[in-house]
């Protein structure tokens, strides 16, 4: 089996390309934050297909073969990868908590719909939610 990245600058999400530690890594060795990037995945045996319609973009991305990332670099690098993985799943929790939040919200909406109906409803949801029934009037 062989890992292969089809996506190696996560298509320039996130600010990729000015990640502080990746650009401060690629002026070591005169290579741009896409080199260090492709570089660093190389060396970690994964074969990598960059994509770009720009020839320019295309031969830098073929000028990764003639430098190698220290294993400083590597670990550092490397340390990113474990944030954004942290950054990720803190963000899946967070998500979670929102997306069960707003299933009672719901749940307690209609319950007070099969109480009181929707018209008492809505008044008391915008009243708990602190919003003015006067700003929805045309």
């Amino acid at each position: 089996t062989q890992i292969m990245s089809w996506g190696p600058f996560a298509e320039g999400k996130n600010d990729f390309f000015n990640t502080p530690a990746l650009k401060e890594i690629g002026a070591k060795y005169g290579k741009s934050v896409a080199q260090v990037a492709l570089r660093f995945l190389l060396q970690n045996g994964v074969v990598v297909i960059p994509k770009s319609t720009h020839e320019e973009r295309m031969q830098e991305n073929f000028n990764v073969f003639d430098f190698a990332l220290s294993t400083n670099d590597m670990e550092e690098i490397a340390k990113l990868e474990q944030w954004i993985k942290e950054t990720r799943a803190e963000m899946k929790k967070k998500i979670e908590l929102y997306d069960e939040k707003v299933e009672k919200t719901r749940h307690v909406t209609r319950y007070f719909n099969s109480l009181l109906g929707p018209d008492i409803t809505g008044m008391y949801m915008n009243y708990i939610s602190g919003i003015d029934d006067d700003e929805y009037e045309e």
